[in-house]
């Protein structure tokens, strides 16, 4: 992870080389996806956790999703307490669950589940995009390589 002022770039790595990168902006008010995949965004970022915030809350968010065409887009976040087990250890994480509701033109908007696990003290420690789901590996001796 890799951080600036108030954004934390998360690497995905393999080989040594860099695959994806899921950009977050981190603020006293809360986190947000600013960017992730091969040029996937949210104008403005969309926001995964609200600070102050109750876990079981759930908000709205509105704007724009571009991944290669921009489309207005809206979401419903909802969260959850859960407790996890990854390849590093069992933790108790913060849930987030979004539904984006894309207007690609079509009578009703396309729908988009995405998903994300926060720990504190750590960040995102998991997440599922549908057909795309990342979480830390336990490190290999002689590989640096690995998903984070």
């Amino acid at each position: 992870m890799e951080s600036s002022a108030d954004t934390r770039t998360l690497k995905i790595v393999a080989n040594n080389s860099t695959l994806e990168e899921e950009v977050y902006k981190v603020t006293t008010d809360g986190i947000s996806l600013i960017t992730f995949g091969i040029n996937e965004t949210f104008d403005p970022p969309l926001q995964l956790l609200k600070f102050p915030m109750r876990v079981g809350d759930g908000f709205d968010w509105s704007g724009t999703f571009t991944s290669g065409k921009p489309l207005p887009t809206n979401a419903e976040i909802t969260t959850a307490a859960e407790s996890i087990s990854l390849a590093t250890g069992a933790a108790q994480a913060v849930r987030v669950d979004v539904l984006l509701k894309l207007s690609d033109g079509s009578p009703q908007p396309s729908e988009r589940r995405m998903v994300f696990w926060f720990v504190k003290g750590e960040g995102p420690v998991r997440r599922d995009f549908g057909d795309d789901v990342r979480e830390p590996r336990v490190e290999v001796a002689g590989n640096s390589g690995g998903s984070n």
